[in-house]
């Protein structure tokens, strides 16, 4: 499979190399742990649970890294890692993408993309569910023009201080596949 490249449009242009962003590592879960527990609560009317979801606050202002591309735009990047994970979603509880602003998530091998997700993706409740990302890591990267750097939506661990903090993306869910 050819699958995607570094040079794919929709990653911001000549930044840093994958190795240089700030890894937040999730605690490793155990999946036949997980199965068995699963299939123990499992009864006539109860939804089953296809994730284990693991509540985590990060924001732009505390972990990633910031960088100019080659177009000038400011890029967000973190990459989380969950070993063991079958597959990665996030959710995004305070999601509002400014005009010419996106979102893209992706493997590290740059082999499996997603999005982007864009203004058209904003809800009036302010949350974001990404689709599965299949792996134990993924890349989150946020891009915007340099005129929107301090538009967004303040998270929940609080208002931003300076305005070289970017608050829209609040607290995100990993959740993991067992």
């Amino acid at each position: 499979a050819t699958g995607f490249s570094q040079n794919d449009s929709r990653l911001a242009p000549g930044l840093s190399p994958i190795a240089t962003v700030e890894k937040v590592v999730m605690p490793a879960l155990d999946n036949e742990q997980l199965i068995q527990k699963e299939m123990e609560r499992r009864s006539p009317g109860i939804a089953p649970r296809f994730a284990e979801n693991l509540e985590v606050n990060i924001s732009p202002a505390t972990h990633g890294k910031w960088e100019r591309s080659k177009n000038g735009n400011l890029v967000w990047r973190l990459t989380i890692r969950s070993s063991n994970a079958k597959s990665i979603n996030l959710g995004f509880t305070k999601y509002n993408m400014p005009a010419a602003g996106s979102l893209i998530l992706y493997s590290p091998d740059y082999q499996k993309i997603i999005g982007p997700f864009t203004p058209a993706d904003n809800e009036e409740h302010e949350q974001l569910w990404t689709p599965v990302l299949p792996g134990d890591e993924i890349v989150i990267e946020t891009e915007r023009t340099v005129a929107l750097r301090t538009s967004g939506v303040v998270s929940r661990s609080g208002d931003p201080a300076d305005e070289l903090v970017d608050p829209w993306c609040g607290s995100v869910s990993v959740k993991q596949l067992p």
